[in-house]
């Protein structure tokens, strides 16, 4: 796409960014159609085409808001900007400020259409790029330019390039240092059950409704016939497979055993959930919370421990970190164990009820 941009501009032609988007995304599947299935492939273009298609209604919409709320709090334009702008914010901080709008704009745009794709691939949904790209924007015009930089005396000299090249290598570790530290910041982050592919058209369907279709003359029936397909989609797809009947699911975590139970009237049971003491894998992570996700479950109502050995328990750890988890059955512990001293703190942190079971004499 910057290519395209770079030629509009010699050969004098308007560079469309639409038009950019599709040449690009043509190009690439035809040296690779799989890349059709690269997430990485999904995310970027699905971001652009964000960018290109809500940008400026975002930023109208904003403004909007913005003058609702210097009406209610009785805010005169001309005061703001002479008294407010000049006497405690000045110049460079307005600009900053309006720069600061622009990147939330752009975020915002951005993530609208890849929020089902992540949803989709990781379960989770988070609100923290709205500062991460606050941080990282500033640094994606440096690496782009020394990027294309890099890039074109590399066709002369791999040497010299490289030598260049050392901005553009700091750019892009600040780059991943800030992605790693956002990653790690949890208060706005949002465990969500997998949507089925249905669920995601219906949304982009109601994203472009809203955006492009809505207010305008004649469009009665057909927010009427939107309306109608989201709820049947609903429907089928959420209601009825939690009226159905009893359930039985032996879950393949590799060592040890894990039995999800869903009874007639919608009740979780989990027994067991996998793991192993010499190997690093997560089995809650990798197998047993995706599993869960997949089926829509994200509370357990009830968790049962048959031992704290950790080919048995932990995968249960991770559901009860990830997932809400009502009450958890145990018996009475004859040693106390390292899984189970970490047991004891995950129900503390978590408020879990815990119910300790007796053999009958």
């Amino acid at each position: 796409m910057g290519s395209l941009m770079i030629v509009s501009k010699l050969v004098y032609r308007r560079s469309d960014s639409l038009n950019n988007i599709v040449v690009a995304c043509t190009i690439i599947l035809l040296l690779n159609p799989y890349y059709v299935l690269n997430l990485g492939f999904q995310l970027s273009f699905l971001g652009t085409l964000g960018i290109i298609l809500f940008n400026n209604k975002i930023t109208i919409l904003f403004d909007s808001l913005v003058n609702v709320v210097k009406r209610c709090l009785k805010i005169d334009n001309k005061i703001e900007s002479c008294d407010l702008g000049k006497k405690f914010l000045g110049k460079f901080s307005l600009k900053i400020l309006k720069r600061v709008k622009m990147i939330l704009i752009v975020s915002i745009s951005a993530n609208l259409l890849i929020i089902p794709i992540l949803i989709y691939n990781f379960n989770s949904f988070g609100l923290i790029f709205l500062i991460s790209n606050i941080l990282i924007t500033p640094i994606l015009g440096v690496m782009s330019f020394t990027g294309y930089i890099t890039c074109f005396f590399s066709l002369f000299s791999i040497k010299f390039a490289s030598i260049i090249a050392i901005p553009f290598e700091f750019c892009i570790n600040v780059f991943i240092k800030i992605a790693e530290c956002c990653s790690y910041i949890d208060f706005a982050r949002f465990v969500v059950p997998t949507p089925d592919i249905i669920i995601i058209l219906a949304y982009y369907v109601f994203i472009i409704y809203m955006f492009y279709f809505y207010g305008r003359k004649n469009n009665k029936i057909l927010f009427k016939i939107i309306a109608l397909v989201i709820v049947i989609v609903v429907i089928v797809n959420y209601i009825i497979p939690n009226i159905s009947g009893f359930k039985l699911y032996f879950v393949d975590v590799g060592q040890g055993d894990c039995t999800l139970i869903v009874t007639s009237n919608n009740k979780k049971i989990l027994i067991d959930g996998g793991g192993s003491e010499s190997s690093s894998y997560d089995v809650g992570e990798k197998i047993l919370v995706p599993y869960l996700l997949d089926r829509k479950i994200t509370k357990i109502d009830y968790m049962i421990f048959s031992h704290f050995d950790s080919d048995h328990c932990k995968g249960l750890f991770t559901v009860m970190e990830k997932l809400k988890v009502k009450n958890v059955i145990i018996s009475e512990q004859g040693e106390i164990s390292e899984n189970y001293i970490y047991f004891l703190k995950l129900v503390q942190e978590k408020q879990i009820n815990v119910v300790t079971v007796q053999a009958r004499k």
